[in-house]
């Protein structure tokens, strides 16, 4: 029995030296998302200054003729950036001016309306499409007469600042 125990010895310890130990198994990396790759901004420096000229007329105000040449500015800057875009995210991009320009467009319709009559709220479909889009108060007062919001231009205007916002934040990577 010694003779056993003492062959037995020596495989078991040659065993345990050569079998490797047991790792508790590894979790494996949780798959990473690419960033979206940052905008060109050198590719789309003349649409950003275009939609800040305009955005800063907003601030500090601008005559209807002023703000229809830079109204005119952004859809020409719109246009050509559309043909330089090639990755997705400049797509977007791109796309999020075009919806700003839209919503300052709108705007503009309404102030063409607002021109000879400030107050009075024109009865047509397109005025009723953009009351209902943008949420614009409407107001009756004596004699049956129904105005819009005196600041019904404004909350349009809010409404195209934000999405300004959005795309410089992307024209910015951020």
């Amino acid at each position: 029995m010694k003779r056993i125990i003492l062959l037995l010895v020596p495989i078991l310890f040659a065993s345990a030296c050569s079998t490797e130990t047991q790792q508790p198994p590894v979790a494996p990396k949780p798959a990473t998302i690419a960033p979206k790759p940052a905008i060109d901004q050198t590719k789309f420096e003349a649409l950003y200054r275009s939609a800040k000229s305009l955005q800063g007329g907003m601030t500090v105000g601008v005559t209807y003729m002023k703000f229809g040449e830079l109204l005119r500015g952004l859809a020409t800057e719109i246009s050509i950036a559309q043909h330089k875009a090639t990755s997705s995210n400049e797509k977007e991009l791109v796309g999020l001016y075009a919806e700003a320009l839209k919503t300052y467009q709108d705007s503009y319709t309404l102030w063409n309306r607002k021109k000879d009559h400030p107050d009075y709220y024109w009865n047509d479909g397109e005025t009723n499409s953009l009351v209902k889009k943008y949420n614009i108060p409407i107001k009756s007062r004596g004699f049956g007469g129904v105005f819009l919001d005196p600041e019904a231009l404004k909350i349009i205007w809010d409404v195209a600042g934000k999405q300004l916002d959005k795309a410089n934040k992307l024209y910015y990577s951020q």
